[in-house]
């Protein structure tokens, strides 16, 4: 066997399931009513009313369901393209907080991301200011525990050093701090 298969295939069905747990963790969220300014708003998760398969050009086939959320203007890493990777050291201290803030609501609910990088967190612009908003919740934890065992294959470069090796086993809160 070609070294790397297994992984691929691992990595392709982590994706295939990525997108079903985007969906369960949707829906989850809008049981549950986990709500903060700083997370994306998702107000309803549908499928659609005459089922497809698609297939994407990587492969990966699924269904075709809708995410209603708040309009979001661009992802930080996009935000800091168009501003060719400078921010002003106030507007840095005001989005940081709001990221902190979020994370201290998702903590005290025993909740972790797990996921924060700049592709997963968005940038609003309502009542004349910018707001941030976390999205992408499918590694977010269920509630039942502050300690989370790495199940994925492969290594994640925004992972802390300890959360990497599969797995491994660490504190959910210091996960998200690290990606912050």
């Amino acid at each position: 066997q070609i070294v790397g298969v297994h992984e691929a295939q691992g990595f392709m069905k982590e994706l295939q399931d990525g997108v079903s747990g985007e969906l369960a963790v949707s829906r989850g969220i809008l049981r549950t009513g986990l709500a903060h300014v700083g997370m994306v708003n998702i107000l309803d998760v549908t499928e659609a009313s005459k089922p497809k398969e698609v297939r994407l050009s990587n492969g990966v086939k699924g269904r075709i369901h809708f995410v209603v959320m708040d309009l979001c203007v661009a992802d930080l890493h996009a935000y800091l393209g168009f501003e060719k990777g400078e921010m002003p050291e106030s507007l840095s201290k005001y989005f940081f907080r709001q990221l902190l803030e979020c994370m201290q609501y998702l903590h005290e609910r025993n909740r972790f991301h797990l996921d924060i990088k700049l592709d997963n967190v968005m940038v609003v612009f309502t009542n004349s200011t910018f707001r941030l908003k976390l999205i992408d919740f499918t590694r977010m934890t269920d509630g039942k525990s502050r300690i989370v065992k790495n199940d994925r294959i492969g290594l994640n470069g925004h992972c802390a050093p300890e959360a990497r090796p599969k797995g491994a086993s660490y504190d959910g809160a210091k996960q998200d701090m690290w990606r912050c």
